[in-house]
């Protein structure tokens, strides 16, 4: 019950303002008692009442989870809101934000919200460095979708700073970081960090993805000498797969066809005709390179 109606309650009824007016011996010996008793039971029931009214009156979150499991997401995501709005102190808040992020890019395919809906949780939950880590990832991820690459630039850079992230995790952001410089065509910052992650990869598959990415930029910058020992570099590294290895190769045809060794292009691709992933781009690039040679 609030406050103001157990002040009106005791301030209006006489038994509690201990103002009974007199009467007979018999009334003042047993009925104020007795009304002062029911009184407060009475107070008990409105208190009761009122706060089960007030929970009944605020949306909860297993009505919001019920909305959302049933498919009712204009219903759900206002459910959330107001959970978000009402409980600042909520214990539930971290499910809240994440169902509303589901329903941004999920139901509604809103980029846009989602940013938003990232960079408010960032704010509540930054100090906590797992969480941090979790929420500037998808930001950036979701950047990169967008083709924002300055901001996805900046949010991985965030990232590197958090506590959380070892090693392992630094490498791959460094890959991140340098697929947007190349994406920015900012070709020698690209080969900096693919250079960091190559150093500190902790795996053979993310090394090899960053030795490929690295040639590619190589070529981009013309360097062409510093493209084929990169890409020979994966090729003759029996730990990486046939897949990979043709990839680099059909890529290092590429730098022989641009330095005009026609005969080396022809002889790589040739060699790789059975492993490539599709056999028809190879005989394509055969026809072309037998075409252009004298």
């Amino acid at each position: 019950m609030e406050p103001a109606m157990v002040s009106a309650l005791f301030r209006f009824h006489p038994v509690a303002m201990g103002s009974l007016p007199h009467q007979s011996a018999r009334f003042n010996e047993g009925r104020p008692w007795r009304l002062f008793v029911a009184i407060l039971s009475l107070l008990a029931v409105f208190c009761l009442a009122g706060c089960k009214g007030g929970e009944q009156g605020q949306p909860t979150l297993s009505e919001a989870r019920k909305a959302f499991a049933a498919g009712h997401y204009s219903e759900a995501e206002r459910l959330y809101e107001h959970y978000i709005q009402s409980r600042p102190q909520g214990k539930d808040r971290w499910e809240a934000w994440n169902r509303l992020l589901d329903m941004a890019l999920s139901v509604r395919q809103d980029p846009n919200r989602a940013t938003s809906i990232l960079d408010a949780m960032y704010l509540e939950f930054g100090d906590q460095s797992s969480k941090a880590y979790e929420l500037l990832t998808k930001l950036a991820e979701i950047y990169e979708n967008m083709n924002q690459n300055t901001k996805a630039l900046e949010t991985w850079k965030k990232c590197l700073s958090l506590p959380v992230v070892d090693p392992s995790a630094a490498a791959r952001i460094h890959y991140r970081i340098a697929r947007n410089h190349q994406s920015m065509k900012a070709y020698a910052l690209a080969a900096e960090e693919l250079n960091i992650c190559i150093r500190d990869a902790q795996s053979s598959d993310l090394e090899q993805r960053c030795r490929y990415t690295l040639a590619q930029n190589q070529i981009f910058m013309e360097r062409y000498d510093e493209a084929e020992e990169t890409l020979s570099a994966i090729m003759g590294n029996p730990e990486v797969d046939q897949e990979r290895r043709a990839l680099a190769a059909f890529l290092l045809a590429d730098v022989f066809e641009d330095q005009e060794r026609y005969s080396e292009a022809v002889s790589i691709l040739e060699s790789i005709r059975l492993s490539y992933p599709n056999p028809r781009v190879v005989d394509t690039r055969l026809k072309h390179l037998k075409r252009v040679s004298p």
